[in-house]
């Protein structure tokens, strides 16, 4: 699942995996292409959530405190139209 430009969520049987699209560093397609890699791997979808929320956070920056919060309340938004998403395909779980 595409979570925006720079990041995705994929899972294995096991666990939720965030990646990040990087540049790739060979020198002969330096630039010219991004891959996938992986930031993390959490058992949970909300842990995985939350950490993909943290690094949006850092990627961005903010440089003020009202940027940080108007960053946050659209991350929020963001988190929660991706959980009902998930809930939509595949159920609630327990």
């Amino acid at each position: 699942m595409i979570l925006d430009k720079h990041y995705r969520l994929i899972s294995d049987d096991f666990n939720f995996i965030l990646q990040r699209k990087v540049p790739i560093r060979s020198k002969k397609r330096a630039g010219k292409t991004k891959e996938w890699r992986n930031v993390g791997y959490w058992r949970d979808l909300g842990q995985a959530l939350a950490s993909y929320a943290r690094q949006s956070i850092r990627d961005d920056m903010p440089s003020t405190l009202n940027k940080l919060l108007a960053l946050e309340r659209a991350l929020g938004a963001q988190i929660e139209a991706i959980g009902e998403r998930c809930v939509s395909l595949w159920g609630k779980g327990s």
